[in-house]
């Protein structure tokens, strides 16, 4: 009895884990579904120009909003060279409930609605909130998940925006 139960929970531990792995492939252009602010559906697509950083957060989330504030300053101080950066709000919320949000916090980048189920496993991430980093050919390259301090956020900027001027991962 107790090897049945104990197979049976390795069965269903296994079958939980390949139900929550990533849909991202490492070395795959990303692609996402989001809502802009007008209620217009936008795939983003990546590859781009520039290396892409997208920060995965949520209105109810304390620590989302202190990363988008150290954001804020890094776009404010200039401190953005070579990259873009866009918000994707992941609350089941409607981009009408969710541009009060962007005011109070003065985002100055685009930032949308997203599905939080689809985005987290198109990323990798099981948390937010979440930066992540994409390269000019559309590959997520670093992954930063939980809150990171203004000059933690800078060095992976300039880490990865380096890389991606020589070519090589960071």
């Amino acid at each position: 009895m107790k090897k049945r139960l104990c197979a049976a929970l390795a069965l269903l531990a296994c079958l939980a884990a390949a139900a929550c792995r990533s849909e991202y492939r490492d070395g795959s252009p990303l692609q996402i579904s989001v809502t802009d602010l007008s209620g217009t559906p936008i795939l983003l697509s990546f590859p781009h120009e520039q290396v892409t950083i997208l920060n995965l957060w949520a209105t109810w989330c304390v620590p989302c909003k202190a990363e988008i504030k150290n954001l804020t300053e890094l776009v404010v101080e200039g401190r953005m060279q070579g990259c873009r950066i866009m918000g994707i709000a992941l609350d089941s919320i409607t981009p009408e409930h969710l541009k009060p949000a962007v005011a109070a916090l003065s985002i100055p980048y685009p930032v949308y609605a997203g599905n939080a189920d689809e985005i987290l496993k198109k990323t990798g991430v099981s948390a937010i909130p979440a930066t992540i980093f994409i390269d000019r050919s559309g590959t997520i390259v670093k992954r930063l998940v939980g809150y990171h301090a203004k000059e933690e956020l800078q060095r992976a900027i300039e880490e990865v925006v380096a890389a991606n001027k020589t070519g090589s991962a960071p």
